[in-house]
């Protein structure tokens, strides 16, 4: 696989995203490893075969509707949201690139080159709030995805009353369990909101979090052959996230997590690839207004 050209389609469409915020006064900044990438690499992580973009449920909103607007069903691009989206059971988008393909070993692939824009809703200032939303989310999140896809639970126990309820809640629609979902996601906002999180998280609750002072600002930093947004609040961010992000993984570590195979549909040349101004104004003129 050619790891290099992958990435200048993932810098193709982070270079869409920072065009479109930048046009419609979004924000967003680099998450998970993709911050790391910003802090220690300037770019990418070498071995990485995404990138992850952070934003505020409100934002993110917005950014939907702004790519929608943009870029109808023939269009090279297009956005994944589990509410829009009857196919697609997670909670945070994808932008895509129809122009390629890919195979990865996950059940919610898109089967394209993709960037993954993660919601940060409100976390209730409160343990026990937290703990119910933390339950009621993951609960909520196994029973959509069984909709899709077969859950292997090796808890007996956990087997068997996992095993009752969806068998009393399969009457429920999955629209409807998603927009529950959706609702224990953004019920919490408030203008006393202190913690903003991401309910999804691979990692444990108390780890991919954001304070209200932490999300505060953003600066641009160089990312590839541009500039791209972290938080204020990055180092701090990143320490509880991963700890020392010094210390390089072992070498038999570096290599691509989630992409087992990249091919480009309809070749263009790499000087085409990562998103000029002038290429972004010929996607943007063939849309409809």
């Amino acid at each position: 696989m050619d790891l290099k050209l992958l990435q200048q389609y993932e810098y193709n469409l982070l270079n869409l995203v920072i065009k479109i915020c930048d046009e419609e006064h979004i924000n967003y900044w680099l998450t998970g490893g993709s911050m790391v990438g910003a802090v220690k690499y300037a770019g990418i992580v070498p071995w990485d075969d995404d990138l992850d973009i952070g934003m505020l449920r409100s934002d993110l909103e917005q950014f939907i509707q702004a790519v929608q607007e943009r870029f109808g069903q023939d269009s090279r691009y297009e956005i994944l949201s589990d509410m829009t989206h009857a196919d697609y059971g997670i909670t945070w988008c994808k932008l895509i690139d129809k122009q390629t393909q890919i195979e990865e070993d996950y059940p919610f692939s898109s089967r394209t080159v993709f960037l993954d824009i993660v919601p940060y809703d409100a976390v209730p200032n409160s343990v026990i709030g937290r703990t119910l939303k933390k339950i009621s989310f993951h609960l909520l999140d196994r029973l959509v995805h069984s909709r899709y896809i077969n859950l292997y639970i090796d808890n007996r126990l956990g087997k068997l009353l996992y095993g009752l309820l969806t068998t009393v809640l399969s009457v429920i629609p999955t629209r409807t369990l998603k927009a529950m979902r959706h609702y224990v996601m953004t019920s919490s906002h408030s203008s006393k909101t202190r913690v903003y999180g991401n309910y999804a998280s691979w990692f444990d609750w108390g780890h991919e979090w954001a304070t209200a002072d932490e999300l505060a600002a953003f600066k641009s930093v160089p990312f590839g052959d541009g500039q791209a947004r972290i938080p204020v609040g990055a180092d701090s961010i990143l320490k509880r996230m991963y700890g020392d992000i010094t210390q390089d993984p072992a070498a038999a570590d570096q290599h691509p997590d989630h992409v087992k195979s990249f091919h480009v549909l309809n070749h263009i040349s790499s000087t085409e690839i990562v998103v000029q101004p002038a290429v972004i104004h010929h996607e943007l003129s063939s849309v409809k207004e």
